[in-house]
């Protein structure tokens, strides 16, 4: 039996955002589509609004990608995982049944990044709002319909509480807007360090959780390169209750990203099948 500390480290706390702001991460599942047409953008935004409100959490700002979406929220006395979660669950039953499916639509849990000062807050914001040009989706930020950057820019009020984010700039709100465009344009090179910096950072750790384990159960990994089945048992352990990355593991023992993934599933539907057969046997 593998051991990974009686499995404490399977699933990973959430770091806590001393000021209550997150950068929120949302992904599809295996990196499909969430967003298949415009009333999905739309029927998403509506959700957005309503829990937002409902939780008396604060929006600062949102970018709506097709296959994943960046919010700025401040949590209110219910938390971010209750937002998410009322957030989600709701989109969810939407999609499925406009597209007469069934099953999970995001991809696991949703990533959260503590924003804890005004600068990083800033940047953050206009990161996501710069995620469309870079994508290559549209040639300027404002030519982008499904993210808050209109709302900063104009005297329309809409959820975006973008009155706490401008005061950060300028007292003036006038002089305020017209700094927000400048800054936003300057942004995006301060964020990519920070975003290599924490890859940097999440890289180590995993590097840490495989050392960890292996010396805990006392495996090598030359034993690892001649033992098969050894081998995909630590695969497993380490990917769906340490929840190393599939890049990781592939790169530490020299597979492919589509073999670990094959490795996974198939312990998957081998563990199905047999508590299948568990339950049937009970039962006779």
């Amino acid at each position: 039996m593998l051991y990974t500390r009686g499995d404490n480290m399977a699933r990973g706390e959430r770091k806590r955002s001393f000021t209550g702001i997150y950068h929120i991460i949302i992904s599809g599942k295996y990196k499909k589509n969430i967003f298949l047409d415009d009333q999905d953008m739309n029927k998403f935004v509506s959700i957005l609004e309503e829990k937002i409100a409902e939780t008396d959490s604060e929006l600062y700002g949102y970018c709506l990608m097709e296959n994943h979406v960046h919010l700025i929220i401040k949590e209110g006395k219910r938390g971010i995982a209750d937002v998410m979660k009322r957030m989600c669950i709701s989109y969810v039953c939407y999609y499925n049944k406009k597209y007469k499916r069934v099953g999970h639509l995001f991809q696991g849990r949703f990533k959260s990044k503590p924003i804890e000062d005004d600068e990083y807050l800033l940047t953050s914001i206009m990161y996501i709002h710069n995620n469309p040009v870079e994508a290559g989706n549209v040639e300027k930020i404002e030519d982008y319909k499904w993210s808050s950057f209109t709302e900063y820019t104009n005297d329309k009020s809409g959820m975006v509480n973008v009155e706490t984010i401008l005061k950060i700039i300028s007292p003036d709100t006038k002089t305020a807007r017209k700094e927000f465009v400048v800054l936003s344009k300057k942004a995006i090179r301060n964020y990519d360090m920070d975003i290599r910096k924490e890859k940097d950072e999440i890289d180590k750790e995993e590097n840490t959780k495989i050392k960890r384990f292996l010396k805990i159960n006392n495996i090598s990994l030359t034993q690892i390169e001649k033992n098969k089945i050894l081998r995909n048992k630590v695969i497993v352990k380490l990917y769906i209750n340490l929840k190393v990355s599939a890049i990781k593991i592939a790169y530490v023992f020299n597979l492919s990203r589509a073999s670990i993934h094959l490795i996974v599933r198939n312990h998957i539907n081998e563990t199905r099948v047999l508590n299948k057969k568990n339950e049937e046997s009970k039962v006779g």
